[in-house]
């Protein structure tokens, strides 16, 4: 075998290997990075997240600071999109650090807007203002004024969120200074708006209208669509109505609803009529507030318009109780249960999806960061027998140079062919070391192969076990939903059977009245009678003085008789008295609450047909909350839950003298 055949040998085994290698090599981070973002546009969130974790990994290797940072940013939105945000506080954060460590204060602005965003969207006001007043320190030292009206805007949201009213006026105040400043019309126009909003809050009410009739002014100097104006004039007309001045409030919102209808804004329509009937509903104007109730209620069915459906019902069910009629109130109000249920039952159901997602994503990217791990190592390997095949390379070239060299002299020396020859079989020796090596190379990726296929199928199981124990709590939840419908059931048979009771007492008191009411008419004309008859036979019987002894001795008689019914009947009707008196809230108590109050009640008999109630009860919605988060809604801020006291007085009508 001659030093050429060994040449070529050596020389397939270092293209093959080589050529392996390339095959093998990764894509470059560009283009992963363009794939990423078309299937982030398409909606493909695991494909996107995918070729975004390959391309972090080869950042973090290559140490391309700058890039990194905007990957992850990147990859913290895309999480951001889907409501997972933890998982995108965890890329912005790490963004932050590169940003901090290099000193880019334009890219650490961005970040930690992002970073506010993700902690106000989780509803943690305190931490995003944290980071939103950073943003504004870093835009105030680089003389960025105009730039700190996005973070104060973001701030008002979040103070609103936190019902400190305060502060959400004074960042308003800054924020229409600074917009003024740059004479941005429309955005002045918002501003004034919210600020309206906010003295309504601070239930100082004619600023708020000062400040609501600025906006809408400012939108008609523009020449905005007239469509436009409705949250201001919905606004105005709220504000109105907690002047108490009634009318106007009407005006404005049956004109207000004429706009929407014009401009086909049918869900502004159906939430302006709910509002008009609650408004006619505090009027205690019930004929109106039904009929705009209804308009409501049909018009969020044609749209399918649930939020405004829920408050429909719920006012609906206020109205009815209000005419006395409780069988359309408890059906209106459960509807309205209904309803809020399902919205309720959406909500739990999104949760839920999101924090599948979460964990699918978490262990795609566990599976990933494993295979990519892998995927280094056997680069890796493979990197060292490439240079080890390079290295005998240069040892088969040297070898070669030498053999001509030799070749001259082994034509006259014999010895040095021999020498020659058995070079040439350690050269051969080595090829099928080299040869032996690699059979060995490939047992040994072979076998990572298997226990790489071993681990994802640990993965696998891990996954089938969390997904049984997610079927669990699935069924958990409609059990408690089928426990919470039975126990509804149950109190209202309870209360029906309540209702049956009282009714029934109701009935038997009244029977025992009549019948004493009888007893006493007729023991009147009994003695009606008699007396017609002694004075028919006064003249026969004026003589006979015993018989008128005892006619006058029985007629004494009926007459204790008479007493004593009448006796009996008034005690009943004065423990009657008593047990209403029981009922009633005493004077001091009214007044406790109420002390520039006085009660005037004067019945007509000693027992009254009419009774009044008062009471001091826990409210976690009102009416006028409703109002103000359609109003909240409508002007583009946020809604607020509030919980407060309520009194309540009751002036009632019974039936009979409600003993």
């Amino acid at each position: 075998m001659s030093f050429k055949r060994i040449h070529i040998i050596y020389w397939l085994i270092f293209t093959g290997c080589v050529f392996k290698i390339q095959a093998q090599t990764r894509v470059n981070s560009d283009s992963l990075l363009v794939l990423a973002r078309d299937y982030a546009k398409q909606g493909a969130l695991e494909k996107s997240l995918r070729y975004y974790w390959q391309i972090l990994r080869n950042l973090e290797q290559q140490k391309s600071t700058k890039l990194l940072s905007d990957v992850q940013l990147e990859v913290g939105a895309l999480y951001q999109s889907v409501q997972l945000y933890q998982k995108s506080l965890e890329y912005f954060k790490k963004a932050d650090s590169i940003n901090t460590l290099q000193n880019d204060v334009t890219g650490k602005a961005d970040v930690l807007a992002h970073i506010g965003q993700a902690y106000q969207q989780s509803g943690k006001y305190q931490e995003a203002l944290k980071y939103y007043d950073r943003q504004v320190q870093i835009y105030q030292q680089n003389q960025q004024v105009t730039a700190t009206i996005v973070p104060y805007r973001k701030m008002v949201e979040c103070y609103q969120r936190l019902e400190k009213y305060d502060k959400v006026l004074a960042y308003n105040q800054k924020i229409l200074a600074l917009i003024r400043q740059n004479g941005d019309k429309k955005a002045e126009i918002v501003t004034l708006n919210n600020i309206g909003f906010t003295y309504k809050y601070l239930r100082n009410y004619p600023e708020a209208l000062r400040n609501f009739k600025a906006s809408l002014n400012a939108q008609r100097a523009r020449g905005q669509n007239v469509a436009e104006e409705i949250p201001t004039r919905v606004n105005i007309a709220v504000v109105y109505q907690n002047q108490g001045r009634y009318d106007e409030s009407v005006n404005l919102l049956l004109q207000t609803i004429k706009i929407a209808g014009a401009a086909n804004k049918t869900s502004e329509q159906a939430q302006l009529y709910d509002l008009l009937s609650a408004v006619y509903f505090n009027q205690k104007d019930y004929y109106n507030a039904q009929q705009y109730n209804e308009k409501a209620i049909a018009t969020a069915q044609k749209i399918n318009d649930q939020n405004t459906l829920q408050r429909a019902y719920e006012t609906a069910s206020l109205i009815y109780q209000s005419q006395d009629d409780f069988k359309e109130a408890l059906d209106s109000y459960k509807k309205y249960l209904e309803v809020r249920d399902t919205l309720q039952i959406n909500i739990m159901r999104k949760q839920q999806i999101l924090a599948n997602q979460e964990f699918v994503l978490e262990r795609t990217e566990r599976q990933i960061n494993l295979l990519l791990a892998d995927q280094e190592n056997r680069d890796l390997l493979l990197k060292n027998r490439d240079l080890e095949l390079k290295a005998k390379q240069k040892q088969l070239e040297l070898l070669a140079k030498e053999k001509d060299i030799q070749d001259a002299k082994l034509k006259q020396e014999a010895l040095a062919k021999a020498q020659a020859l058995q070079s040439l079989q350690l050269a051969i020796q080595k090829a099928d070391a080299a040869k032996k090596d690699k059979e060995i190379y490939q047992l040994q990726v072979d076998k990572k192969q298997k226990e790489q296929q071993l681990r994802l199928k640990a993965l696998a199981e891990e996954e089938k076990r969390k997904q049984i124990q997610l079927l669990e709590k699935d069924k958990k939840i409609k059990a408690l939903d089928i426990q919470r419908q039975k126990e509804q059931l149950d109190r209202q048979k309870q209360i029906g059977r309540y209702a049956v009771g009282v009714f029934a007492l109701g009935v038997l008191v009244f029977i025992l009245i009549l019948f004493g009411l009888f007893s006493v008419l007729r023991s009147r004309r009994k003695l009606a009678k008699q007396k017609d008859e002694i004075e028919e036979k006064n003249v026969e019987l004026f003589q006979v003085n015993e018989e008128i002894a005892a006619q006058r001795d029985l007629l004494e008689v009926k007459n204790v008789e008479i007493e004593h019914i009448n006796h009996d009947l008034t005690a009943s009707i004065t423990y009657a008295q008593r047990i209403q008196e029981a009922m009633l809230p005493s004077v001091s108590r009214i007044q406790a609450y109420l002390p520039e109050s006085f009660v005037l009640f004067k019945p007509r008999d000693i027992v009254s047909g009419d009774f009044y109630w008062f009471a001091k009860i826990k409210s976690t919605e009102k009416r006028e909350q409703l109002e103000e988060a359609y109003a909240t809604k409508m002007s583009q801020s946020l809604q607020m839950d509030t919980h407060s006291n309520k009194l309540v007085l009751a002036a009632i009508d019974c039936t009979g003298h409600g003993v």
